[in-house]
């Protein structure tokens, strides 16, 4: 691969491509609406909120998406592995409903847990209602997890963009009705619940409409958990790195700080704009492709997606870095801005990391090595946790960030070597990315010195700025007329 996007049509199995890029476009599209979703409440919550109650919001956010990816033992991602290439509807029955009930009873019984242990042993009444709340929307958002998989696996993207876009509407809905009532605090928690309850309805009647229902024998139940165990320590490991932070700012600093450190968190994590689609769409295409043997096509495509994403993420790591303090006194308050600004530039480029690592852990999936990854997010898990521990204490929230950082470093490079090891394929190309960051820093320049203030002048600012780094990358060859054909070939057929 020379440059941005090899020639598509001229390769075999252009088909595949061709709806790669087609359900890429539709993930896409689907994920800059699911961002609208932190953009919106970010001020909904932050203005109406005191920064205490924000912080112990984000808390609760951030253990609803800890929890159930932890006690549903990687069965979820493991359905996907599992149900890409199987066409039969009994095997397709017995796969789906053993993970959907082995999570059902897991779920229910660390959700009871939650519930009791909050109603009984706090004294704290906002402390409580989280603690109760989070011991309601375990169950729910644990089998969504599973119910939401199977249309990935399936590659069902139009079904699953509907059901996550309805999610979204009725949590912001849910919560803005919310924080114009008396019952702000709790109802903005309230909301997940009730949202997860009506999508975990929608999604599992129309999988049972689908495939129907039988009783599961449970009789691979052991092939499932050797494969998604190592999952379960990737996921733990995963969250330590993404959320431990917040949980050790609120035990070092105080439950305020974290309401100062997430607005920014929030809006650095916009590069997952540009990954989730290939975390979404890679499993079920390259392990389809895999159990097929084209290996080729797996190459074909895992260069193109490290590209497509890198086109994409490096101008915006640097649009948003010199935007930073503008973009969070529009979303936020003042006195958010001026203490967490700077902390969006380091937490970016980790986010940036992080979408190496979804791509080229794909290979470590496809051949289930799933353990190597696992190894490795514990490996940086414990590295985030001791500089997080002497960061923190050191330089406050800047060292949060600085460890974010370093850890999604560390992850993106280990995971990069061993899928090089196993697979022979080109990662970077040095070129273009040389011309990618180059065109980014005349595109940073320029918007520096146009210094825009307000909403319309930043969006002004973003289409120019887009704009200009298009121009620059056409000019510097990082893209060429043949790519734009093959990407307008792969999207037509």
């Amino acid at each position: 691969m020379s440059e941005f996007t090899p020639n598509i049509e001229k390769k075999k199995g252009s088909n595949t491509n061709s709806r790669f890029a087609q359900q890429f476009i539709l993930i896409g599209i689907f994920n800059i609406f699911l961002s609208a979703k932190s953009f919106l409440l970010i001020p909904l919550l932050t203005r109406n909120l005191s920064i205490e109650n924000y912080g112990l919001y984000e808390i609760y956010i951030t253990s609803v998406t800890f929890v159930p990816l932890i006690i549903t033992l990687g069965l979820p991602y493991t359905a996907v592995r599992f149900l890409a290439g199987e066409e039969k509807k009994e095997n397709i029955r017995e796969i789906y409903y053993s993970i959907f009930f082995l999570v059902l009873v897991i779920s229910s019984i660390v959700g009871s847990f939650f519930f009791i242990f909050g109603l009984f042993l706090l004294n704290s009444i906002n402390i409580q209602l989280v603690v109760i709340v989070l011991g309601l929307v375990i169950l729910p958002e644990s089998l969504i997890l599973v119910t939401l998989d199977f249309l990935r696996a399936k590659r069902l993207v139009v079904y699953y963009t509907f059901f996550k876009s309805f999610q979204v509407i009725l949590i912001i809905s849910i919560t803005a009705f919310s924080i114009l009532s008396p019952i702000k605090f709790l109802g903005s928690l309230a909301a997940v619940l009730l949202s997860d309850l009506v999508i975990l309805f929608g999604t599992f009647f129309f999988i049972f409409a689908r495939i129907g229902f039988q009783f599961p024998k449970f009789n691979q139940l052991g092939e499932y958990l050797s494969f998604g165990i190592p999952i379960l320590f990737t996921n733990l490991s995963y969250l330590l790195v993404s959320s431990f932070d917040r949980y050790l700012i609120a035990f070092l600093l105080g439950v305020s700080y974290v309401g100062y450190y997430s607005p920014a968190y929030t809006i650095s994590t916009i590069f997952t704009i540009f990954a989730a689609p290939f975390g979404f769409l890679l499993p079920a295409i390259l392990s389809k492709l895999f159990d097929e043997g084209n290996i080729i096509q797996i190459k074909n495509i895992l260069e193109n997606s490290v590209s497509l994403y890198l086109f994409f993420s490096i101008p915006s790591i640097f649009g948003i870095s010199v935007l930073s303090r503008e973009i969070l006194y529009i979303l936020s308050t003042e006195e958010i801005a001026n203490r967490s600004f700077m902390l969006i530039p380091l937490i970016s480029l980790g986010c940036v990391l992080w979408g190496i690592y979804i791509i080229s852990s794909q290979v470590l999936v496809i051949t289930k090595k799933t353990s190597v990854t696992g190894k490795i997010w514990i490996g940086a898990a414990l590295l985030n946790i001791i500089i997080n521990s002497i960061l923190i204490l050191s330089f406050g929230l800047i060292g949060a960030a600085l460890s974010s950082m370093v850890s999604y470093g560390v992850v993106a490079f280990c995971t990069s070597f061993a899928s090089l090891r196993s697979f022979s394929y080109t990662l970077l190309e040095k070129k273009f990315i040389l011309k990618s960051i180059t065109a980014s820093s005349l595109m940073a320049f320029v918007i520096i010195y146009l210094n825009p203030r307000g909403l319309f002048q930043l969006f002004m600012v973003f289409c120019l700025g887009g704009f200009l780094y298009f121009l620059l990358m056409v000019l510097f060859k990082g893209i060429t007329r043949d790519n734009i054909s093959s990407i307008k070939q792969s999207l037509l057929n």
